[in-house]
């Protein structure tokens, strides 16, 4: 596989900039660092740290776009290394890089790899449950069972690129390629990672979640 890691970043700073050198430690793909508009130094700290490592792209969007559009931006600069297989991960230390080696060995078998998390203790109960709720509807709608829909840790290879192509930018990326995956009876493989919460306050809200779900009915009776 000609292989990249893609990390969409927001604000992350240090966080980052660790995230980036456990990924070097784990693996030695290319790594894709796409800050999308950072408004703390972010951008300017991570091109300071990575500036001569020749394994570490480091781009810009100029304002906030939302994770979807960053993560569109990785995949296009990963098409112009001529890389066929890319693996997302998130930049604020959630996403433990040790499981790098598990999606590398999973993906010379599948085209699309996922992650998922133990819903135990670690997970605050409201995602949780939302979580379960997320999971039983796209299995009834779509026809693909997860174990873990809103897991942000996946990777595959861009061949199916164009069957899974999100037009979500910001929250509900994971949910909608989960959804295009079903939809179009891609076989999958799944990873469990850690599960690690360091701010239990961020990520996907309860308003988020019902923006998500007006969604479905595009993603169902769209053409894709």
């Amino acid at each position: 596989m000609k292989l990249a890691i893609i990390v969409p970043e927001y604000n992350e700073g240090d966080r980052a900039v660790e995230t980036v050198n456990q990924i070097l430690k784990n693996t030695k793909a290319q790594v894709i660092v796409v800050d999308d508009g950072s408004t703390n130094g972010s951008f300017e700290l991570l091109q300071k740290k990575f500036l001569k490592n020749n394994r570490v792209i480091v781009l810009q969007h100029l304002v906030n776009l939302g994770k979807g559009a960053a993560m569109k931006t990785g995949i296009k600069m990963a098409k112009r290394l001529k890389l066929d297989t890319v693996i997302f991960i998130d930049a604020d230390g959630q996403h433990n890089p040790k499981h790098l080696v598990d999606f590398e060995k999973a993906l010379k078998k599948f085209d699309l790899v996922f992650g998922y998390r133990n819903m135990g203790a670690e997970m605050p109960t409201v995602r949780k449950w939302g979580n379960v709720f997320s999971i039983n509807l796209i299995k009834s709608l779509f026809k693909i069972k997860r174990a873990d829909i809103l897991c942000g840790y996946f990777g595959f290879k861009l061949v199916i690129y164009n069957k899974i192509k999100w037009t979500s930018s910001r929250y509900g990326v994971e949910t909608e390629i989960a959804c295009r995956a079903g939809k179009n009876q891609i076989a999958f493989s799944e990873v469990k990672i850690d599960t690690i919460y360091i701010d239990k306050y961020k990520g996907v809200t309860i308003f988020d979640a019902l923006k998500i779900l007006t969604q479905l009915p595009f993603w169902y009776f769209g053409k894709q």
